[in-house]
């Protein structure tokens, strides 16, 4: 199939729609009850507060979908094509579910970036223009069956995520809510590590075994785009172990502390 008969499909319009249309109703009805302060920075509360639901929402459904498709618990899913060619195989559930919202969100989320000071950030746009140009590349079809794991399955832990980030531009959520904030950073810890570094190592492993056979082969249908997914595998790879010794290094050292504040206590 024609990679822009599957960008204009059905699915892609109604993402794309439905994403600043949800943004904007949340903005208006949050406005509405002028409840929310500025955030830190000085940016308006209500706009902030929409563009986290929204981008949790859109986190938990792809987070979800590719959960169900990684782990194989999703029944009438078409996932027989990929799953006999990992390279080149093709899932409607896959275009519909995981690359629909993913491109469409990381458009909205580069718009948003652009116009929004305080979310303005040069590495931020690049990222969301190198995050989109991966579920663009894979409705070739191309990598879908990776695809699933990598689009979808690591969203899992951005979900708690989102309560973190909100927490830095309203303070009151974490101070007046200590018990959540609690609850979001370390389940946002433990899903990193299992998720984004147990998990993504081994799929990873055997996605460059594939890669690297199908280039051996003499088969890849565009070296450019093997070479971007190489690049960006690196570069997310490299992010995640990163992120991973940062987020270790914190769930550790919060545990000192805890441990640090008891003996203090018992003396």
């Amino acid at each position: 199939m024609n990679v822009y008969s599957v960008l204009s499909s059905e699915y892609f319009v109604i993402w794309g729609v439905g994403i600043p249309v949800l943004y904007f109703l949340l903005s208006g009805v949050l406005r509405c009850g002028n409840w929310l302060p500025k955030t830190v920075r000085g940016s308006d509360g209500s706009d902030m507060m929409a563009y986290s639901i929204v981008a949790c929402f859109c986190c938990f459904y792809v987070g979800v979908a590719g959960s169900m498709a990684w782990f194989n618990v999703c029944p009438g899913c078409d996932l027989e094509d990929i799953t006999q060619d990992r390279m080149y195989g093709r899932s409607e559930f896959f275009e519909r579910h995981l690359a629909a919202p993913l491109l469409t969100y990381q458009f909205w989320n580069f718009v948003f970036c652009v116009v929004v000071a305080e979310m303005r950030d040069a590495t931020t746009l690049v990222h969301h223009v190198a995050s989109g140009l991966c579920p663009y590349f894979s409705v070739h079809p191309f990598l879908q069956y990776y695809g699933v794991f990598f689009y979808g399955v690591p969203e899992v832990s951005s979900v708690p995520l989102t309560y973190i980030t909100l927490s830095k531009c309203f303070p009151f959520l974490k101070t007046e809510y200590p018990n959540i904030y609690q609850l979001s950073k370390w389940s946002f810890g433990l899903l990193f590590v299992i998720i984004r570094l147990v998990m993504w190592t081994y799929v990873t492993v055997f996605y460059w075994i594939d890669s690297v056979d199908l280039v051996r082969n003499g088969t890849p249908h565009s070296m450019f785009v093997v070479g971007y997914y190489w690049f960006a595998n690196v570069v997310l790879t490299g992010m995640q172990y990163f992120w991973g010794y940062k987020i270790i290094q914190q769930m550790c050292g919060g545990g000192r502390e805890v441990r640090k504040v008891s003996d203090r206590k018992t003396k």
